[in-house]
């Protein structure tokens, strides 16, 4: 989620209906690495906008809680037994395989020990080359910042994104790009 793009709202959408339907409890994990080059943002400001735009999701801001398998411990050492795992069409196969093999691992600071585990994925495969959202990848956001495309960064965004966030975002990225301060060409 660097930045966070309706691709990423579909994701979360569809975690959140699963929740409600199965009458579970709903985590989102976001990921803190911070790079110069594919992870400019900051987890806080990513927060920033996915708080304002889901503002009844519990978004889990745990210092160490790096990557899915800390958020797998998280969810061990609060006590969950049948967990669901929802992500992206691409993700599902590779979440299954590593999972299964910390789940009933040897080492019990490594095993998950859930009863139940199982990888959802949102539906359709991604399509990198589509319009649609099933095309839309933070990739692409961050090439629309560095094209200075502020108008077609903002629709990548999850809808009802604020314009003054989106702003924000956009700026950093370019910035941590090291790219001119320059008005967007395309407004």
């Amino acid at each position: 989620m660097n930045p966070p793009t309706a691709g990423h709202e579909l994701v979360i959408n569809h975690a959140n209906e699963i929740a409600e339907k199965e009458r579970r409890e709903l985590f989102i994990f976001v990921s803190k690495t911070e790079d110069n080059n594919k992870n400019p943002l900051h987890i806080d400001e990513k927060l920033n906008l996915l708080d304002f735009v889901f503002p009844n999701i519990m978004f889990v801001n745990e210092h160490w809680v790096k990557n899915p398998f800390d958020a797998g411990y998280w969810l061990r050492d609060h006590g969950f037994k049948d967990v669901k795992l929802v992500a992206g069409s691409d993700r599902k196969k590779d979440y299954e395989e590593k999972f299964k093999k910390y789940n009933d691992h040897a080492d019990d600071k490594l095993a998950f020990q859930f009863n139940r585990f199982k990888v959802e994925s949102v539906g359709g495969e991604r399509d990198p080359d589509s319009d649609d959202t099933s095309g839309i990848s933070a990739s692409k956001a961050r090439k629309l910042a560095d094209d200075n495309n502020l108008e077609g960064f903002m629709q990548v965004l999850p809808a009802d994104s604020p314009a003054d966030i989106g702003q924000k975002l956009f700026d950093k990225i370019r910035a941590v790009h090291g790219i001119a301060d320059e008005q967007p060409t395309d407004l």
